[in-house]
This record gives structure tokens, sequence and C-alpha cells, in this order.
């Protein structure tokens, strides 16, 4: 049986850590080097804002 969004996401969640919005900011203040991968669709950006120094793909 094919593998399910839901089933693809859950497995990608195990395997990758996110961090919150303030892990964000404390990790880019720590080393201003950090990469940020953006990943809002141009309208999103547009409207909300980019991070300084991120790349949006």
């Amino acid at each position: 049986m094919a593998l399910t969004f839901k089933d693809m996401l859950g497995q990608a969640r195990e395997q990758v850590s996110g961090v919150t919005s303030q892990e964000a900011k404390e990790k880019i203040k720590a080393n201003p080097n950090t990469l940020v991968i953006d990943v809002q669709d141009a309208a999103d950006a547009g409207a909300c804002g980019l991070i300084p120094s991120s790349v949006n793909i």
C-alpha cells in the first residue's frame, strides 16, 4: 500500500527537528551565519515579510 501524505509527514517529523521562532531568533543571534530556509510562497513572503538573511525557496 502506498504511503499517504499524512504518513510521509509523520515520518519526516520523526527525522527532522523543528525550532520555534524564539529558538530560531536565539540561534541567529548566537551565529549570524545561520542559514534559514524560508518555504513560504511568494504571496505570503510578500505579505508577512522575510527574516533578514533568509533564503526563500
